[in-house]
């Protein structure tokens, strides 16, 4: 088995997924732009995960405070769930594996916004998280000669914290960027969850 062919195959799949239903709305709508491209991505993660897990959106509830609405949240099926509408949940903290901050594109106008949206669920979340639970920022297109200061501006938000709280980036067609952990340098380590997303982001190729 040809297993890079085969992601390659999954990223045309998902692009071509995106491009048809961008194009039953075509210009119209565009308050509701970055809705369906989240909506895309969380199908489409749903047909490539494993059914141990549930590919969602909502809200993350811990003792102190919710979280604000988060775009996709992937957390184990035997998680208990405080609410759920269709794709909408409610849920504790302690069963998910994955948060992802998704973007139509960023710019030098909204990358600070996005940043600091994962780092105050981060803030929220971190006493009551799982081990291996991974924050991603996942992004369309980014603006021109963006990559750069996305690092940087990444890299002086973590500086601050002590702490990598983003670990996973995916900006446009070219980047994809993991932050490693000691213990995940040492030991290679990968759960399944985050190999599939890894795997998947780096064969996305939109057009």
């Amino acid at each position: 088995m040809n297993v890079e062919q085969y992601f390659k195959s999954l990223g045309s799949e998902f692009t071509a997924i995106k491009n048809r239903v961008r194009d039953f709305i075509d210009d119209r709508h565009w308050l509701t732009d970055g809705e369906w491209k989240e909506s895309v991505l969380r199908s489409f993660l749903r047909n490539i995960c494993p059914e141990s897990f549930i590919i969602a959106r909502g809200f993350v509830i811990t003792e102190n405070k919710p979280t604000s609405q988060l775009d996709v949240i992937i957390y184990n099926n035997k998680s208990p769930v405080l609410f759920k509408d269709n794709d909408l949940v409610f849920l504790p903290s302690r069963d998910i594996s994955v948060i992802l901050e998704v973007k139509t594109k960023l710019t030098r106008n909204n990358i600070d916004d996005a940043i600091n949206h994962l780092k105050n669920t981060f803030d929220i979340i971190k006493p009551h998280r799982a081990p291996q639970m991974l924050y991603g920022l996942f992004s369309y297109e980014i603006d021109e000669n963006l990559t750069t200061v996305i690092l940087d501006k990444l890299n002086q938000a973590h500086a601050k914290m002590n702490e990598s709280f983003i670990q996973l980036l995916c900006l446009g067609n070219n980047h994809l960027v993991k932050y490693w952990g000691l213990m995940e340098l040492l030991g290679c380590y990968f759960d399944r969850i985050s190999s599939i997303i890894l795997l998947f982001l780096h064969s996305f190729k939109p057009e």
